[in-house]
């Protein structure tokens, strides 16, 4: 297993984005963007920190009826593009997961799991070594382990660090759930 991880929950405008010390056991950055600044902003964290080899994970999209609309054919084109991309630049091998998956993954079922389950499962897994309320995430004067999670506004990110949870259990045999492993893409350019 690889050391970093980089966690994408793709959107149809915006994606967030979650990197993945597992060694360390500790969020290096979490953030919520918009989906064309995406690949400037995280390539400037990846060199920063001097990342250059890591897997990446994804939230994917599951099938739809015929009631899919246009958000969801957007969504699946930036996770393609985003695959693409890492792929093209990183050479980094690509897992997806769907939404479904990483419920069981973390409570071992699908009904009536909420977010907010999926959360508070995440900040159990850790140290509660910070400050506050939610010691695993901590405050500004005592920082827990996942203290830069609260540095970012909106959600997805969290969706992006779950999927990167639920892939570090699949690889280490903890969890038997549906993960995909992209495909290569033979691209020698990049398409954003």
């Amino acid at each position: 297993m690889e050391r970093y991880y980089v966690g994408i929950d793709p959107g149809t405008s915006s994606s967030g984005v979650c990197i993945f010390d597992r060694e360390k056991k500790r969020v290096i950055k979490a953030f919520d963007d918009d989906n064309t600044i995406i690949p400037t902003r995280l390539r400037g964290i990846l060199e920063s920190n001097g990342i250059s080899e890591f897997t990446t994970t994804f939230e994917k999209m599951r099938k739809y009826g015929v009631g899919a609309g246009e958000s969801v054919f957007m969504t699946c084109l930036w996770h393609g593009r985003f695959i693409q991309w890492l792929q093209s630049e990183y050479g980094t091998t690509c897992y997806s997961i769907a939404s479904p998956e990483v419920k069981l993954c973390f409570l071992g079922t699908t009904r009536g799991v909420t977010k907010t389950a999926v959360k508070q499962a995440i900040l159990e897994l850790f140290p509660q070594d910070g400050g506050g309320k939610t010691p695993a995430i901590g405050t500004k004067s005592k920082p827990g382990s996942l203290y830069t999670m609260k540095e970012e506004k909106g959600y997805h990110h969290w969706d992006a660090f779950a999927t990167i949870l639920a892939i570090i259990a699949w690889q280490g045999k903890r969890f038997d759930g549906i993960v995909y492993t992209e495909p290569e893409i033979a691209l020698s350019y990049n398409p954003i």
